[in-house]
């Protein structure tokens, strides 16, 4: 689920008069330093709800907007616990400067995490697993519910995120000798 957003500077062009600053540069060097912080912060925030850690009005917002209700169980928490460890960012600086920022993962049971679904058998007529009862299951299929993680972190974060941008913004400029 990509999220995307802008950044608008006005008055850029009083800034370089006034001050003497080359806002091209300071600028690239803000968005760079946005987009990783901003990845580190929601890349936290997943792993925090992947793991099952108390559900806050972020998590619960993304529950209502996928239908779902949130379940858990000692062994989702560990298998999740082993998934979380494989949720990482990538920052990708793309001429003209221009910087974009992925949190994500390339473990399979991502996706079905995030917005549930049904998994079915497909190498053998039934599915084997073991509950939390310590019983042994055979079904043909099973419905998972939504567990987000990612779309809760981008909730939680969002107007943090535009706060990032705005210390990296005076940060930069701050380094230039303009306080």
């Amino acid at each position: 689920m990509p999220f995307k957003f802008g950044l608008e500077i006005h008055g850029a062009k009083e800034l370089k008069k006034r001050f003497r600053v080359d806002i091209p540069a300071a600028m690239d060097e803000t968005i760079y330093r946005g987009v990783v912080l901003s990845t580190l912060l929601v890349e936290g925030d997943a792993k925090k709800y992947l793991t099952g850690q108390s559900m806050d009005s972020a998590q619960e917002k993304a529950f209502q907007l996928t239908g779902n209700t949130y379940l858990a169980s000692s062994s989702l928490r560990r298998i999740t616990a082993n998934f979380s460890n494989t949720i990482t960012h990538k920052i990708l600086q793309l001429p003209p400067s221009r910087v974009e920022g992925s949190v994500g993962t390339n473990a399979v049971q991502a996706r079905i995490h995030e917005v549930g679904g049904v998994i079915k058998a497909k190498y053998s007529p039934f599915l084997i697993f073991k509950t939390d009862d310590g019983l042994w299951r055979r079904v043909k299929e099973v419905t998972m519910p939504a567990r987000p993680y990612l779309l809760p972190a981008i909730i939680k974060n969002e107007k943090n995120i535009y706060k990032l941008f705005e210390s990296a913004f005076y940060k930069s400029l701050k380094t230039r000798g303009i306080n």
